[in-house]
């Protein structure tokens, strides 16, 4: 099992933070990962496709392919220029071309081979936080003790919820549920999803992997979340509680808690 956690100052406000990364109950393989780059303001979670030494290789990849960028962009005089990094995106917006760097990192390592990772990120930049997602692993905001996704899920089933074919209840036991219509690495081009916002004091960032959401319904995230007081505590339950549910796959979370 992987953690990280700490605090980070931003503007006038303090970011908590926490990571977990867990196997689950029936993996045998965490194909999961995420990145926290607390002096870069940077959240991150990834999870890996592609079956044994593939989807874990996609998702350290992926960020890897962040953080190297990030570094190089933030240090370009002290920082060798990552391999593979095209001209045109030398200076595209920080997160999105993050993002795209990450694609082509892990569409280079997979030549033959099924293989890449969803993404959601947070940064936090100028007066506002920057949310990016390629494929399932969502982001959620707590607001006025209210949980609410804001990212939509890049899959089959989630596209049939939007057109009113099925509930978003039937999404979690749906037989194509694990098909997503876009992730890092398959496709040397991709279209990622960005939003921002403007924080509010006390506001609080889910991050997380597809193991999470799959167990859990959003009802039962609002309650740990509504009902435990720190970032390390809700973490550490919503995982507990997604391997109670049956832990059927890899759960990731990273939360950041806005003081």
């Amino acid at each position: 099992m992987k953690r990280m956690e700490g605090t980070t100052v931003w503007q006038d406000f303090r970011l908590n933070y926490f990571g977990i990364s867990d196997r689950g109950q029936v993996r045998t393989l965490n194909e999961d990962d995420f990145l926290i780059m607390p002096e870069y303001h940077l959240f991150c979670v990834a999870d890996g496709m592609g079956g044994h030494a593939a989807g874990d290789v996609a998702s350290r990849l992926s960020l890897e392919g962040i953080g190297d960028y990030f570094a190089f962009r933030h240090h370009p005089e002290e920082i060798p220029r990552p391999a593979l990094l095209p001209d045109d995106l030398v200076n595209t917006p920080l997160l999105e071309g993050a993002v795209h760097y990450a694609n082509l990192r892990v569409n280079q390592a997979a030549g033959n081979k099924t293989m890449g990772s969803t993404l959601v990120a947070a940064f936090a930049v100028e007066q506002a936080i920057q949310v990016i997602h390629v494929g399932d692993s969502r982001a959620y905001l707590w607001r006025d003790r209210k949980l609410q996704q804001i990212t939509e899920d890049h899959s089959l089933v989630y596209e049939l919820y939007r057109q009113g074919q099925i509930s978003k209840e039937d999404m979690r036991t749906h037989p194509q549920r694990n098909v997503i219509t876009q992730a890092l690495g398959p496709q040397t081009r991709i279209a990622p999803t960005i939003l921002r916002f403007s924080p509010l004091r006390d506001d609080l960032l889910l991050l997380c992997s597809d193991g999470l959401t799959t167990m859990l319904e959003d009802s039962e995230l609002s309650s740990i979340v509504s009902t435990h007081p720190t970032v390390h505590d809700i973490g550490s339950t919503l995982v507990e509680q997604a391997n109670m549910a049956g832990g059927k796959d890899n759960i990731t979370v990273v939360l950041i808690h806005i003081e």
